[in-house]
């Protein structure tokens, strides 16, 4: 729906714009009214108004004046204005500011209702532009970790889904509220959906109800709100959705996962987990808490834990293990330094053989020709 204020300083016109326009017919909902032009800017601010229709002459703050201020807003309403015949000069000056359209009085409301048709229109046109083009920028954030640097998304958080079924046209649910469908296979299908924190459980029954009669599976991520998290959401879904079966539930909370698979695991198999993603990831520039979190642990427990187990510090597992590669690469190819660096997640070659030489004592060109020449 669409939200509308109105402003004029005569009663009546004001009830009839409200009344005799089907509002509901034209997807909208009038929000507030007011009788001048200080309080039509504070409605607007208020409730982020998409259509504003306003008198020209108004006490205080006259039409003309409230769409300059209206340039100051986050979110500036499509306006229409409405003026006599003795402010025609004045409603022609409000189309080069920017207004959508003028009315004049006596308000012919087909005329109007014309108008706002036109104006909605409009709306709808430039709300999917919009829309495509924030779906293509999270698009970019979630698959590449192109992040615009905007702090969080506090106030809209952003709850992702992973659906998998065995139907090449999986069909993602049709939700009311705002969000992005994205296909990442015939059978896998990427949600983010817009979704107060506080309605949740309305969220997971209305993917039940969607799913009764399938046999698809769903997991819901925890709220993000910071978009920089969004890649690894995902990751964390894909890695959860082999795991589904250990709940009887087919739509299921990623947390409601990882409270029945640590509760079947030993700290061994987590730690052994979390050293088999190293030695898969060693060549990235990993960090505890990425670890951590593949292995479903606080970094501060998973820190405790990873020395407990292996003897050593995350930091001091991951260094050895990649001089070990290094050595490997060193004595089996021709490879030049600065290329095994790269290799072994170095990529500062000159780091890289201090780090080799602290650790055996000689450098990477040393070890080789000590080796090769025994």
């Amino acid at each position: 729906m669409f939200k509308v204020v109105i402003a004029d300083d005569e009663a009546l016109i004001l009830k009839n714009l409200q009344s005799i326009i089907p509002w509901s017919d034209l997807q909208c909902e009038v929000v507030g009214t007011a009788r001048d032009g200080q309080r039509a800017f504070s409605l607007c601010e208020q409730h982020g108004a998409d259509l504003l229709l306003t008198d020209i002459s108004m006490p205080g703050m006259t039409g003309l004046n409230l769409l300059k201020k209206l340039d100051t807003l986050p979110k500036k309403p499509l306006t229409v204005m409405i003026s006599g015949y003795d402010y025609f000069e004045y409603a022609r000056e409000a189309l080069k500011n920017k207004a959508f359209d003028y009315i004049l009085k006596p308000v012919d409301y087909e005329e109007l209702y014309l108008c706002i048709e036109r104006g909605i229109y409009h709306l709808k046109e430039k709300a999917e532009r919009e829309y495509e083009v924030e779906k293509q920028r999270l698009y970019e954030v979630f698959t590449k970790g192109s992040y615009n640097g905007n702090p969080s998304c506090e106030s809209k958080p952003i709850i992702p889904i992973l659906l998998e079924g065995a139907s090449v046209y999986l069909e993602p649910p049709v939700l009311e509220k705002r969000h992005y469908s994205y296909s990442l296979s015939p059978n896998a299908t990427f949600i983010l959906a817009e979704w107060p924190t506080e309605e949740l459980p309305i969220l997971l029954e209305v993917l039940r109800d969607w799913n009764e009669d399938a046999d698809n599976t769903v997991l819901i991520g925890s709220p993000v709100v910071d978009e920089s998290l969004l890649k690894p959401a995902l990751e964390e879904l894909k890695t959860w959705m082999s795991t589904h079966r250990l709940v009887d539930e087919n739509v299921v909370w990623v947390e409601e996962l990882k409270e029945k698979h640590l509760s079947k695991k030993s700290v061994a198999d987590s730690i052994g987990e979390a050293s088999r993603f190293i030695h898969d990831h060693y060549q990235e520039d990993i960090s505890a808490e990425q670890v951590a979190g593949h292995a479903n642990m606080s970094i501060s427990y998973f820190s405790l834990l990873f020395k407990q187990v292996t003897g050593f510090t995350f930091l001091d597992y991951l260094t050895g293990y990649r001089i070990e590669r290094a050595c490997f690469l060193l004595l089996h190819t021709e490879l030049k330094t600065y290329e095994i660096a790269e290799k072994v997640g170095y990529g500062d070659p000159r780091y890289f053989s201090q780090v080799f030489r602290k650790r055996l004592n000689v450098t990477p060109s040393e070890y080789r020709k000590k080796k090769t020449a025994l």
